[in-house]
């Protein structure tokens, strides 16, 4: 019996040892699975021509064969059963489980806005505050309306689903922000908080006001949102009136709308009910077009030309509402992006709303808008005395190095900043001396072909690395201009990184300062 028994496990073994190779053979467009984890599988690593990539070769060639070993999607499946059924736990550090198997993501700083980890400094406060002010100043100097809702976090309406170690913290950056606008400014931006705590009263065992496994609101808590922004504009604008709820038709989603049950290998086994109205999930019957080829712009035509025209900024949370929006107003110029003023400009609506999850008071770097003759961060600039780092066309400034392929060369009272093809143009200012505790406030003044948007990019002791959550940004006409953007991190490290949009081909640097934040 022993020799049958251990010709059986050596086969047994062997085919252990093959079967990843023969799948990898057989299937390899099974590689596009790990889009489930919201990223790109690892490239194979060139052949090292210096010491230096040698050394980081295997880690490299290790990161490859990890994401491209055969069965890995099958292995993957059955480790998120066993961690989800068995254990009651997250298979991956990107969403979290609680109670009644509820899936928290904590991607982009959810988490930390909903529990109150993370709060926003006075300076940031300050910050968001001349920011919005000058976007609404703006946009009343066009006769128009402004409108800044935030739509707030799952945790935050269903902090009782959170584990138990996960529990709030109060105040949480909303809870600061609400607060500080309550007292300072006669900008009063939308909580929609209260709204949707009292729709989540009317919850049944299959219908949430946000997803039980996904990130977003359902399309009821959706629509209490939209008629809500609609009834705020009313005063002004008579002719609105949000679309009644019973002319609209629900439907169930068969793909259980909003999940992470896809992401988690899950999709068999987590399953929730999605009612959803119809006329979201159909396309728009008054598309105008696509003003850049994809679905981050659309312009729509409403049916009543006497209605006014309405232009949207927003995230995730605000795709869904363009559709029940672009029935109410004449004309609609949804963007899913940041706030354009050149779009503002260009479209003359007579509404301009603009709609952020919450974690963007974390995220959104805000930038105070230049008009001629105001721009809220020139005096605060003023006020702060001591340099960093001033550009002296004179000399050679070795300090400015060009990166990602752009070029920085020297012309007539300047350096002409020119991006690679297909590349957002970039340089880097290195040696500057932080002093704990302080962030800092840049000068800048060039002259651009065409209007577009300049980024500043850092690091900090706690994020040694840019990020999506670590910029600061200003809109760039064009022309010759001067824009000053203002960073209020207390752990800078590193260079800073100036980065201009993809639209902005070629750019004069007249001059550059740096100085250092007052207390």
């Amino acid at each position: 019996m022993r020799r049958p028994f251990d010709t059986t496990l050596t086969l047994l073994f062997l085919l252990a040892l093959v079967a990843p190779t023969l799948d990898a053979l057989l299937r390899p467009s099974a590689i596009t699975d790990i889009h489930r984890e919201l990223r790109n599988p690892a490239p194979l690593p060139a052949l090292p021509t210096t010491i230096a990539a040698l050394r980081s070769t295997p880690a490299e060639f290790d990161a490859w064969f990890s994401d491209h070993i055969g069965l890995r999607d099958h292995l993957l499946r059955h480790r998120s059963h066993l961690y989800i059924t068995t254990f009651h736990r997250s298979p991956t550090s990107s969403a979290i489980l609680g109670r009644s198997s509820w899936v928290f993501p904590t991607l982009m700083g959810i988490l930390d806005a909903s529990r109150g980890t993370t709060h926003l400094t006075p300076a940031r406060l300050a910050l968001w505050q001349r920011t919005l002010e000058s976007r609404r100043d703006f946009t009343e100097s066009l006769d128009a309306d402004y409108v800044f809702a935030l739509a707030p976090e799952k945790p935050t309406l269903y902090p009782d689903f959170l584990p138990a170690h996960l529990a709030p913290h109060p105040p949480t950056a909303l809870d600061q922000f609400t607060a500080h606008f309550a007292v300072a400014s006669s900008f009063h931006p939308v909580d929609l908080r209260t709204l949707l705590e009292s729709e989540r009263t009317r919850d049944t065992s299959t219908d949430y006001t946000y997803y039980p496994l996904g990130t977003h609101w359902t399309d009821r808590a959706l629509y209490r949102a939209y008629a809500h922004l609609l009834d705020a504009l009313t005063a002004r604008h008579p002719t609105l009136a949000p679309t009644p709820l019973t002319a609209l038709h629900w439907t169930i989603d068969p793909d259980d709308g909003d999940t992470w049950a896809t992401n988690l290998r899950m999709e068999h086994t987590l399953r929730q009910t999605a009612r959803v109205l119809r006329e979201i999930e159909s396309d728009y019957d008054c598309e105008l077009g696509r003003p850049r080829g994809d679905q981050t712009h659309v312009v729509t035509r409403g049916p009543d030309p006497t209605r006014p025209r309405l232009v949207l900024f927003h995230d995730s949370f605000g795709d869904r509402m363009r559709k029940l929006f672009a029935r109410d107003f004449s004309e609609c110029y949804f963007c899913w992006g940041a706030f354009d003023p050149a779009i503002v400009a260009r479209e003359r609506p007579d509404v301009v709303i603009e709609l952020r999850a919450e974690r963007q008071l974390l995220l959104d770097r805000p930038a105070p808008m230049v008009t001629p003759g105001k721009d809220p961060l020139a005096p605060v600039f003023e006020r702060c005395e001591r340099v960093l780092w001033r550009l002296e066309l004179e000399r050679d400034p070795v300090e400015l190095v060009p990166v990602d392929g752009a070029s920085l060369t020297r012309v007539e009272n300047g350096l002409a900043a020119r991006p690679a093809e297909d590349s957002s143009g970039s340089f880097e200012l290195a040696g500057l001396a932080y002093t704990p505790g302080r962030g800092l406030i840049a000068r800048v003044e060039l002259e651009a072909a065409d209007p577009g948007m300049l980024d500043l990019l850092y690091m900090t002791a706690r994020v040694p690395r840019y990020r999506r959550g670590q910029v600061a940004t200003a809109s760039l006409p064009a022309g010759r201009s001067i824009t000053h953007i203002e960073i209020d991190e207390p752990d800078l490290q590193g260079p800073l990184r100036f980065r201009f949009g993809r639209d902005v081909r070629t750019v004069v640097l007249r001059a550059l300062e740096v100085r250092e934040r007052g207390e």
